[in-house]
């Protein structure tokens, strides 16, 4: 194994890497980690697709001129991304055969393309099954499907998958896809799965069936193979998909696990999705203390930053010759934190940091108080007696109406 083989800056030297999913927030930041620190990089393409009344290079364009993440790269090249000839931007949908490119654009693809980097992905745990499979699965095949062209054959894919792909698993979780083989030890096939559940989804729309209707078909079909939620069951075959359809040589997977806020690059604390630990923080900013959790269980929380340079590893891996199938992206084994310790660390800054109003401090048990699903204060708990206080408002209302019309 030599030094080239090893090298981020030489491995990737004069590559085009077409980056799907870019514009979402690690896309962004690797995006503009790679622009910053790798001078010798030849171009990354970003392909997205219009979205409203906003075109594929409009979103884009605004994202690099407006984004804090772009502001050194704005700095150290130019402002205008027209300007900037390192970062181009396509329009596509990897949703759609082909990637929905038309053939000049694939003829440029096959030519200047070394790697494809998929950040895309819809990253609700629970959603409905027909909008899951498009997003998470489907779209995997068809960019799997785009490499199989015999144009295409020297490219090379980076998929971003996801720690929990491993479901309900326990003990350990080797750096290997398991092909046809569900967590909880179910046998099956992934493309005759993927069928299926695209006909039952299509079935249930053909119905009449509605957006919950069709979450709890994903989440039925999920739970029967082991996986949690909709979500890693998506995930869970899209890298089923890749290790059938690809050569082990042409492809790597990186699962980080909760993805979060950065730790030094673009700067400390950078974050703008709502995702990952975000709500619980936000809860624990408020008067709200009684969260539906187990306070003992490890959170495994990383910073964006540190999977940007874990995926931009795998990628000079791959260009190199000398990848792994999968690697693993998580902070557990050597660094775990619970969830009581985020949430204490977390009111603790609120308190001493944020100075929150004495109203706030006045609270009973500042700290997080755990409880679980059935407990009144729990969600759960809160919606039951909303209902219930909503039923005797409804009652008391429709008997005054009563009476005042005998």
């Amino acid at each position: 194994m030599n030094k080239v083989s090893l090298s981020i800056h030489e491995n990737f030297k004069n590559k085009t890497i077409l980056v799907i999913g870019g514009n979402g927030f690690i896309g962004k930041v690797w995006s503009s980690f790679i622009l910053e620190k790798i001078d010798a990089v030849q171009k990354i393409i970003i392909l997205a697709r219009p979205k409203g009344k906003l075109s594929a290079k409009e979103r884009i364009q605004k994202s690099y001129e407006e984004s804090p993440v772009f502001e050194n790269i704005r700095k150290k090249y130019t402002p205008k991304l027209d300007d900037f000839k390192k970062l181009e931007v396509i329009s596509g949908d990897s949703t759609k055969k082909d990637l929905g490119l038309d053939e000049k654009t694939k003829e440029k693809i096959f030519n200047e393309v070394d790697l494809i980097l998929n950040f895309a992905a819809d990253l609700r745990f629970i959603a409905p099954l027909d909008e899951m499979l498009l997003s998470n699965t489907q779209s995997v095949l068809n960019i799997t499907q785009f490499l199989n062209l015999k144009e295409s054959r020297k490219i090379k894919l980076v998929h971003i998958s996801t720690c929990y792909v491993a479901g309900s698993k326990d003990g350990e979780v080797q750096e290997k896809i398991q092909v046809n083989r569900a967590p909880n030890g179910v046998h099956f096939q992934v493309m005759e799965e993927l069928n299926s559940a695209v006909q039952e989804a299509e079935a249930a729309r053909a119905r009449q069936a509605n957006n919950s209707e069709l979450r709890n078909i994903g989440m039925e079909r999920a739970s029967r193979l082991g996986w949690p939620n909709t979500y890693t069951y998506s995930k869970g075959m899209a890298e089923m998909i890749i290790a059938c359809q690809l050569p082990v040589e042409r492809y790597t997977v990186v699962r980080p696990s909760i993805v979060e806020s950065s730790l030094s690059f673009p700067f400390p604390g950078w974050n703008e999705d709502f995702n990952g630990t975000a709500p619980i923080i936000n809860l624990l900013s408020s008067r709200y203390r009684y969260l539906v959790a187990k306070p003992e269980n490890k959170i495994d929380v990383i910073p964006v930053d540190l999977v940007v340079k874990s995926i931009s590893i795998a990628c000079a891996s791959l260009l190199g010759g000398v990848h792994f199938e999968v690697y693993h992206c998580s902070t557990s084994d050597l660094n775990p934190i619970t969830v009581r310790d985020a949430c204490d660390m977390s009111t603790e800054y609120f308190d001493k940091v944020e100075k929150k109003p004495f109203k706030i401090k006045m609270i009973p048990n500042f700290s997080a108080q755990f409880v679980d699903p059935e407990h009144i204060f729990s969600v759960k708990g809160v919606k039951r007696f909303e209902r219930t206080m909503t039923f005797m408002y409804d009652k008391i209302r429709s008997q005054k109406t009563a009476h005042a019309w005998a």
